[in-house]
């Protein structure tokens, strides 16, 4: 077998062709070109508009800081994903060199889009980054909302009935994650999280349908921030992202529609779809629903997929609730 020819550094074919390039100084200076002929100042209509969206990131959990060893490992648990343009937000802990571990993630064909709060903000800062909170913060930085059902009632129903109660398994992983490389989780980007903050506006994104018909309850109409009552069947392709309350559907929300919300989230008729509650990381955030059929629910950043809800839950009166080191808790409401 023929080996491949080694490339000969040491010729100079290249300056050789650089040399017999023209003289840019003399043949093509400002002077000897035509003025350029100028793009159209017309004024043109400008439109800015935030809108909040469920995406879908790849969490990369790194322990250690060499990154040649790092990059190596994410190479072999990438295999065959090896330049998909995967997005993922990094988690570190430990101090390392943030623009080489980000500059080998680019060649390793992922996308990264954000950095975890940690040991690596400062960085993060320099090379502007962007940096989303730890587990169970808030995005927006505001306080966690207080519920009538807070995490004590929450414990104590679990020690006095744990059979009508269940905690969701994470997402099943590859057998040989051994630095948990990577951790499917289900993010909202920033903007989820300054969607509506000066209008308060909160808009329905629909396919081929007609716009729905937002009732706000008096609290929501007087105040900058508050609950949101939705008197329309949620239809498939619609998606509702609301800021600063509670949403509250009376009529419930079918497959392929979408309701977010930085609070707790009602359903007083049957839920499938994308039903995620605490969008912005409070950990006090549930899920009310008397039909319980989703096919994704997630609360305070920790998703579970329909296939990995009990049976026993589906089409149940069911609250979904957020607690440390378990993850989503599903309880039947009777």
């Amino acid at each position: 077998m023929t080996q491949p020819a080694a490339l000969d550094l040491t010729q100079d074919s290249s300056s050789q062709k650089l040399q017999n390039l023209p003289n840019l100084s003399e043949q093509d200076s400002p002077q000897s070109q035509q003025p350029a002929k100028l793009l159209p100042t017309d004024p043109v209509a400008t439109s800015v508009k935030l809108t909040g969206r469920l995406l879908n990131f790849t969490r990369l959990n790194i322990e250690g800081n060499d990154i040649k060893v790092i990059l190596t490992k994410i190479a072999q648990k990438l295999g065959r994903q090896r330049q998909s343009n995967l997005p993922v937000i990094v988690s570190c802990q430990q101090p390392l060199n943030l623009a080489q571990l980000w500059g080998g993630l680019w060649v390793l064909g992922l996308q990264p889009i954000g950095l975890v709060t940690g040991a690596n903000d400062a960085q993060a800062n320099e090379l502007r980054i962007a940096i989303f909170p730890a587990d169970g913060q808030r995005i927006d930085g505001k306080a966690p909302k207080n519920v009538a059902t807070g995490r004590e009632r929450k414990s104590d129903s679990t020690k006095s009935n744990p059979s009508s109660q269940h905690v969701a398994q994470p997402p099943t992983q590859s057998p040989a994650s051994d630095s948990q490389v990577t951790e499917r989780q289900n993010q909202t980007a920033n903007d989820i999280a300054a969607n509506n903050t000066a209008s308060n506006e909160t808009t329905i994104n629909e396919t081929a349908a007609a716009p729905e018909k937002f009732v706000a309850s008096p609290h929501h109409q007087s105040q900058p921030e508050g609950d949101l009552v939705h008197t329309q069947m949620l239809r498939s392709g619609q998606s509702i992202n609301h800021v600063g309350g509670d949403v509250i559907l009376t009529k419930g929300i079918n497959a392929g529609a979408e309701a977010i919300t930085d609070y707790s989230l009602h359903v007083y008729g049957k839920a499938e779809g994308r039903l995620v509650a605490g969008a912005t990381g409070d950990t006090n955030a549930k899920i009310f629903c008397l039909r319980f059929n989703p096919s994704l629910v997630s609360v305070a950043g920790t998703y579970c997929l329909k296939e990995n809800i009990p049976i026993e839950y589906l089409d149940k009166a069911v609250q979904v609730s957020y607690l440390d080191g378990q993850g989503l808790v599903f309880e039947l409401m009777e």
